[in-house]
């Protein structure tokens, strides 16, 4: 879903914004998926509605939320719900603070942990 689309959806007055992984931005190179972070964060302070972001990307995931879910693999349920308590308005230079880097290592872990969960069982 490119920026246009969202800005209609917000224009439209949703009480919520669903954001499914931004692909076409990560292909188009880590400085273009970094802003289109920052202009989501512009658009959620400015307007303060709820956005489900589904991602594969964990820093992504980390910088834009204040919650992060983690989900199993097969069947797909939530294994872990990560508070993100970090300042706002998020800066990019955040993504190298220890704190941030503390919470991507966990989640990074915890994905892991549910990987190989489903290697050892057959599924995946």
């Amino acid at each position: 879903m490119s920026v246009c689309r969202y800005r209609k959806v917000i224009a439209a007055g949703s009480r919520s914004i669903t954001a499914a992984a931004w692909e076409e931005y990560r292909h188009e190179g880590a400085n273009t998926a970094a802003m289109a972070w920052e202009w989501l964060l512009d658009v959620w302070s400015e307007l303060r509605k709820t956005v489900i972001f589904i991602t594969h990307d964990v820093d992504e995931a980390v910088f834009l939320a204040d919650r992060v879910y983690v989900m199993s693999a097969r069947p797909g349920e939530i294994v872990d719900e990560v508070a993100v308590d970090l300042p706002r308005p998020r800066d990019p230079a955040l993504r190298m603070a220890p704190d941030f880097v503390a919470l991507r290592n966990r989640l990074l872990e915890r994905i892991r942990s549910e990987t190989l969960k489903s290697f050892a069982g057959g599924q995946g």
